[in-house]
């Protein structure tokens, strides 16, 4: 048993809670302790820990999640009355797809999102799609996703192809994830051609217990390798937790270019996620009580 408050660093005594933290500690409510979780990631990061002390730490953390739940409401249907069409979006979205994805998912339109961060908001329009509180900066969320990726990240890597590269990598995956912490690099965006954002998705996907359907466009043949890795479905470790007849939620890695003024002799990247939801018929409007459904996650 740790010796020690896995969020304050003081000393317990004999009546600590079997989570590991002290009183003072354990009187907070939940946003206060995943705040102080973030801070105890965030000295992590800046004293370069290395993988054990770190695994440790995350593990000690995650005792004190497993007292929370999160409850999320997965968004169904596109509301004209509450949500905008992302005009940029749309083409990338009917054009660029592969042919078969252009027919499926021709009803299904991109969300514009207020974007007053320089970050591909990857974590928002998943947020959006649960409708996750955000008011907090999605601490606890971007808290449940750091440690997920740190305690599971060696079964994701064994068990998805798409993160082979990661493989003998760890000291360059760990030092990436735990820096997601840290204020300044959580600005900025998440490098699409690289396999650390896929690992992001596939812990997502399980911290929400949710499947993840993300598209991406083929793009000038330019981009072949983006696609390949991002226009994909990411799933929980463990489907048998998946409601079979729950809806996946999908995200469209997008541009803030619009299509028409791409650069076509350059590569093309991504540098935003949009979250998709399909239209609703003319004749549900209004007949159609609610488009939500509420999935409690233990």
């Amino acid at each position: 048993m740790a010796s020690k408050c896995a969020l304050c660093d003081k000393q317990l005594d004999s009546n600590f809670r079997l989570d590991g933290r002290c009183e003072e500690c354990w009187r907070c409510n939940q946003a206060q302790t995943f705040v102080k979780m973030l801070e105890v990631i965030r000295n992590l990061a800046v004293k370069q820990a290395n993988f054990d002390e770190t695994y440790q730490r995350c593990r000690q953390l995650q005792l004190v999640i497993d007292s929370y739940s999160i409850y999320i409401t997965i968004l169904k249907q596109f509301k004209i009355r509450e949500y905008n069409i992302d005009k940029i979006a749309i083409p990338y979205l009917c054009d660029r797809l592969p042919k078969t994805d252009i027919k499926l998912y021709e009803n299904y339109c991109p969300i514009e999102l207020e974007t007053s961060d320089q970050n591909n908001n990857l974590l928002k329009s998943i947020a959006f799609l649960c409708s996750i509180n955000t008011v907090d900066n999605f601490i606890e969320l971007r808290v449940r996703n750091i440690i997920d990726m740190v305690l599971n990240a060696d079964t994701y890597i064994k068990k998805n192809l798409d993160l082979n590269e990661l493989q003998n990598m760890k000291p360059t995956w760990l030092r990436w994830i735990v820096d997601n912490a840290r204020e300044e690099t959580w600005c900025q965006k998440d490098l699409p051609n690289s396999a650390t954002t896929s690992l992001r998705l596939y812990s997502l996907s399980n911290v929400l217990n949710v499947i993840i359907k993300s598209l991406c466009p083929q793009m000038f043949g330019h981009a072949d390798s983006i696609h390949h890795r991002l226009h994909r479905t990411y799933t929980p470790l463990s489907l048998q937790k998946v409601n079979a007849y729950e809806t996946p939620i999908h995200i469209l890695w997008s541009s803030k270019t619009a299509l028409s003024c791409i650069d076509t002799s350059s590569p093309w990247l991504p540098d935003r996620v949009v979250p998709l939801l399909p239209l609703m018929q003319v004749t549900q409007l209004e007949n159609l009580e609610s488009n939500e459904m509420y999935l409690p996650i233990p």
